[in-house]
């Protein structure tokens, strides 16, 4: 089993992820709600984070709640933040993540720190960056291929185990968490708390933080997954307000998190908290499936693409930090940062 790094953020979460269906984003349904949205598209290392970073700080000045939407391969750099209050939302919008206005003006507004670096400069260093580019594309391209095998062998395995689960037990154990949830009528939304990127396999622990109850469930070679599953499914039907966290591999239910009665119900190792509850799985297996080897066979050849795709992936950033260091250096910082003063006014009037 990956073994992921807590990440402690607060009030932070992933919408994108490296997964085995590609690159997937939710950035669409996270900023559906903002009557105002800011786009920046700039090269790496230009301040688009730095940026967003200060615009977070200063509604918290003004007692306002802000999301922080970390990037899934760099949790202390920002793709974005939302604040509810004021139905405003700033976001990276530079590939993989590209957003595009679509009223112009009217909701979205585009800012380009391009026009505070030296082009010209940029330009004689033509060569170098698109060797970067093209070495860091290679690298990223790979290690999707192994994230999607490891995904192909994952579900390989959670079906299977669809067709040998004990459904009595299972239903008894759905009434219970159903029961636990507690979950009041509305919508589902999605946010990520684990990612696979250049830092490694990460998971954040904002929800582990909220949560005055914890549900985990153990896990046994997916049947954790293939409850959740189950559960979210009859909570969706029912119309259910809660928050669902997808795993990166397979984007299958991860974590449920009910922000109503600060419930957390979540696959993984036990945390230690002193609120948790351990629910075990193993009594829903067929024991023939489970006497069986091909389970044991798909769980470690996932477990082997992964760690090749983390290898890959951790080996990007060399490539990255070196284009970070082109970029910044052909940046005027004094300049832009006189440039955000005035919109962060705008943004967020004092």
């Amino acid at each position: 089993m990956i073994r992921y790094t807590t990440i402690s953020r607060p009030n932070a979460s992933f919408i994108c992820a490296n997964s085995g269906f590609g690159f997937v984003s939710y950035f669409e349904e996270l900023f559906a709600p903002c009557e105002r949205l800011y786009i920046i598209k700039g090269g790496p290392g230009t301040g688009k984070s730095s940026f967003m970073e200060k615009a977070a700080r200063r509604a918290e000045a003004q007692g306002l709640l802000v999301e922080r939407i970390c990037c899934s391969s760099d949790p202390y750099s920002l793709d974005g933040i939302l604040i509810p209050q004021r139905a405003l939302g700033i976001t990276d919008g530079t590939a993989p993540h590209v957003c595009e206005p679509t009223l112009p003006g009217a909701r979205e507004q585009l800012i380009d720190p391009g026009q505070f670096w030296d082009g010209a400069r940029l330009h004689a260093q033509k060569q170098e960056i698109l060797a970067l580019n093209t070495q860091k594309r290679a690298l990223y391209a790979s290690a999707l291929s192994l994230i999607e095998g490891a995904k192909n062998a994952a579900l390989c395995r959670h079906g299977l185990l669809a067709s040998h689960i004990n459904e009595e037990k299972k239903e008894r154990l759905l009434r219970k968490l159903s029961k636990k949830a507690n979950a009041p009528a509305g919508t589902a939304q999605t946010r990520l708390i684990s990612s696979l990127g250049m830092k490694g396999a990460l998971q954040l622990d904002t929800y582990t933080r909220q949560a005055k109850e914890i549900y985990t469930i153990l896990p046994y070679y997916g049947t954790e997954l293939l409850l959740l599953e189950a559960l979210l499914k009859k909570l969706k039907e029912e119309q259910r307000t809660l928050i669902f966290c997808p795993d990166p591999v397979t984007l299958l239910p991860e974590a449920l998190f009910f922000e109503h009665s600060k419930v957390l119900i979540r696959c993984g190792t036990p945390l230690g908290s002193g609120a948790e509850q351990k629910i075990h799985t193993k009594k829903l297996l067929s024991p023939a499936l489970e006497a069986s080897c091909i389970l044991r066979s798909l769980q470690k050849q996932e477990e082997g693409l992964l760690e090749s795709a983390l290898i890959l992936l951790k080996n990007m950033q060399d490539c990255h930090f070196a284009l970070e260091k082109i970029y910044q250096d052909a940046m005027d910082f004094d300049a832009f940062e006189q440039y955000q003063a005035v919109l962060l006014e705008k943004m967020l009037p004092q």
